[in-house]
């Protein structure tokens, strides 16, 4: 997925995955799954493939310090900077790979969706922990290659998306200097099905109870421990280790 189509859909962006049910299904699956629980007051914030700025803009409402923002694609950056961000947020263009910040700056990085066309986490996980200040929280998204289907016309993804295995990220990260790395998984229903569902159901203005019916089927499944692992997306937090040297370049498994 290159930066020239993110710069095509940056108008459509905003407006397909964050406005009405979309955006009620979007965030329950995975924005507030992501935030539960996790602390950004009065912290410095990275959000690492910022796209149209919605979850820049809901970490200012959480009373960060400050939000930077920033993503590959000149056009979602300029998408975001248009809606009208909170003096906290500053945006930006850049590489994740070659991030134009100091060592040890940041307290929480997000990339949620970033990721899911890299193959190889390695580069990322390590210019995140050059940033990060020790015990700082790296969390992000990929997709799940143990996920409980398999077939393509449930998948429902995008051509160049990439698995990746739990463990395999999990040794990733600490070849990295990262620990206590913790592993979900959300979005439990297959992404193809629902976008059928939801097209049909739109045009007997049904689109709303599909949505409520799936953000209520992805909470019920998530409690069952059979399921736990079998997610379409891994959810992945990871404390930047305290009293670690961090070597970049490290392989990345």
């Amino acid at each position: 997925m290159s930066r020239e189509r993110y710069d095509t859909r940056s108008a459509q962006h905003h407006l397909i995955r964050y406005q009405g049910a979309l955006g009620r299904y979007f965030r329950h699956q995975e924005q507030d799954l992501v935030l539960a629980g996790l602390q950004v007051r009065g912290k410095r914030v990275l959000d690492l493939g910022c796209g149209a700025g919605r979850l820049a803009e809901v970490l200012a409402k959480m009373n960060a310090r400050v939000v930077l923002a920033c993503d590959l694609s000149y056009a979602m950056v300029e998408a975001a900077w248009s809606h009208g961000a909170p003096d906290c947020v500053f945006h930006f263009v850049c590489d994740g790979k070659k991030l134009p910040l100091t060592d040890l700056s940041i307290d929480v990085a997000f990339a949620l969706g970033t990721l899911e066309a890299t193959k190889d986490i390695g580069p990322f996980a390590s210019e995140i922990r050059r940033v990060l200040c020790p015990d700082g929280t790296f969390v992000f998204t990929v997709w799940n290659r143990n996920r409980w289907y398999r077939l393509g016309f449930l998948d429902g993804r995008r051509r160049g998306s990439i698995d990746h295995d739990a463990d395999e990220l999990r040794q990733v990260l600490k070849a990295n200097a990262f620990d206590d790395v913790n592993l979900r998984t959300t979005l439990f229903l297959p992404r193809g099905l629902f976008w059928v569902g939801y097209r049909c159901t739109r045009l007997f203005l049904l689109h709303e109870v599909v949505v409520w019916i799936c953000n209520l089927a992805a909470s019920f499944l998530r409690d069952f421990k059979l399921s736990g692992k079998r997610g379409w997306v891994l959810v992945i937090s990871a404390k930047a280790a305290v009293g670690v040297t961090h070597v970049q370049g490290n392989p990345s498994g």
